[in-house]
């Protein structure tokens, strides 16, 4: 199945801009210092491309240098909700929620954790 000059032009042009939206919902969620640190790690290309260039150098973990990665936000941390518990009572629980939207780059090698 072979597609015209337009598909094509058109599909391009919406793939950039739903790459668009997606930078503006991540700067929304880390702030701009922290989309700049995010950026600057090389998790999020924000030159539109439609293939990748060859000479570029992936991100890889600190610790075994695969590049098998993902990034997601902390959550909820039940330790801090216990602590939260025993200093404030039921209403602690919330404390849960300090740094959940934090982001956090997860190796799938090895499994090891880091902060951008």
């Amino acid at each position: 199945m072979e597609m015209s000059e337009e598909e094509l032009q058109a599909k391009i042009a919406f793939a950039r801009e739903k790459q668009r939206l997606l930078r503006e919902e991540l700067k929304q969620k880390l702030g701009e210092s922290g989309y700049e640190r995010f950026v600057s790690y090389g998790v999020v290309d924000t030159t539109p491309k439609v293939a990748p260039i060859a000479d570029e150098q992936p991100v890889r973990c600190p610790r075994c240098r695969s590049s098998q990665l993902t990034a997601n936000p902390k959550g909820y941390g039940v330790g801090k909700a216990a602590v939260g518990v025993l200093l404030a009572g039921p209403i602690g629980l919330l404390g849960g929620f300090v740094g959940s939207s934090k982001i956090r780059i997860t190796c799938l090698a090895c499994g090891y954790q880091w902060r951008p």
